[in-house]
């Protein structure tokens, strides 16, 4: 869900017809994929209304300034996304009982 996740929420043109076809072919469950569009969606709109509000017509300045800033952001999130499935999908495993396949 991290690959529709990132390319719902960067306000840059990013494809993401292919990650909504590779979560339904992958047998996602519509309701996390869902929430996980919702959540990308309600915070990319919510920030960007943000900055619309309190910055008006010195945005494109205020992010041309603060580009560095904002890739060194958007890295930890991957980082911080990417390391919370991997915690997750490993609790899941460890969780499950093991098969005996007999």
């Amino acid at each position: 869900m991290l690959t529709v996740f990132i390319p719902a929420l960067l306000p840059i043109p990013l494809p993401l017809k292919i990650p909504v076809l590779c979560a339904g072919a992958l047998g996602v469950h519509p309701a996390m994929f869902a929430g996980t569009l919702a959540l990308a969606r309600l915070i990319r709109y919510y920030g960007l209304a943000w900055l619309g509000t309190k910055l008006g017509a010195d945005t494109i300045p205020f992010l041309k300034h603060h580009v560095v800033e904002l890739l060194i952001f958007s890295a930890v999130l991957f980082v911080v996304l990417f390391l919370l499935v991997r915690y997750v999908h490993h609790r899941r495993n460890r969780l499950q009982p093991a098969s005996s396949g007999e």
